[in-house]
């Protein structure tokens, strides 16, 4: 069952859907999906904000969000991505510099960039290895790495 308060949305961009969802009160998850996510559905204003914002965003209008979020994850991830968020649209950070930063590992973050339930909100594509760009949703190659590719790309 459907929650009435709910509302879901996609967008479609260069690389796939980004199919986004939340609540009256909060953006509960943004991701990247490679199917034409189910038709949107509810309304209300956090929708709206988000709504409009992405699609700037798409268009190279935004760079930087202003929407109500509501992460669930430990508290060395809610830490993480706290951390991503300061990182400033057409820059980069290493897992290194993040972990240092932070006194963790490398590993550690690029885990808790994989968990980050709202991608381009928090911007965990701007997290990239010492060599190279890293991973993306857990992987090194293939439809996620376009993401990101595409994402620090549409970024500069």
């Amino acid at each position: 069952m459907i929650d009435v308060d709910s509302w879901q949305f996609s967008l479609e961009t260069q690389v796939g859907w980004l199919k986004v969802e939340g609540n009256r009160y909060f953006v509960t998850s943004a991701q990247f999906v490679f199917e034409k996510p189910l038709e949107d559905f509810g309304h209300g204003a956090v929708r709206d904000k988000v709504y409009e914002q992405l699609k700037n965003y798409l268009e190279g209008q935004r760079m930087v969000f202003d929407v109500p979020l509501m992460t669930r994850g430990s508290e060395f991830q809610q830490k993480v991505w706290s951390e991503l968020e300061s990182i400033p649209s057409g820059q980069t950070r290493t897992y290194g510099e993040i972990a240092r930063k932070i006194g963790s590992s490398p590993r550690a973050i690029g885990g808790a960039c994989r968990r980050n339930p709202v991608v381009v909100l928090v911007p965990c594509h701007r997290v990239v290895s010492a060599s190279g760009a890293g991973g993306y949703a857990g992987d090194t190659h293939g439809d996620n790495m376009q993401v990101k590719l595409w994402l620090l790309d549409h970024e500069r």
